[in-house]
């Protein structure tokens, strides 16, 4: 049975609280830029990409008033 086989992993989960969600959420965001950037030639320019999608910082601007 599942259960009995992630048993450790799930009692593990419990015990320490941590998840993988911050993990996925980046894979999200790689397979996401990775489809956006469909047929980029600069390797250099994708991977920067791929450390400035997940960043904490937001580059929108701001209306001041």
């Amino acid at each position: 049975m599942s259960l009995e086989r992630w048993k450790e992993e799930i009692l593990n989960h419990f015990i320490s609280k941590s998840s993988n969600g911050k993990v996925e959420g980046y894979n999200v965001v790689v397979k996401l830029l990775k489809r956006v950037s469909f047929g980029m030639r600069d390797t250099e320019l994708y991977a920067k990409k791929i450390m400035l999608g997940p960043s904490p910082m937001k580059f929108s601007p701001q209306v001041l008033t």
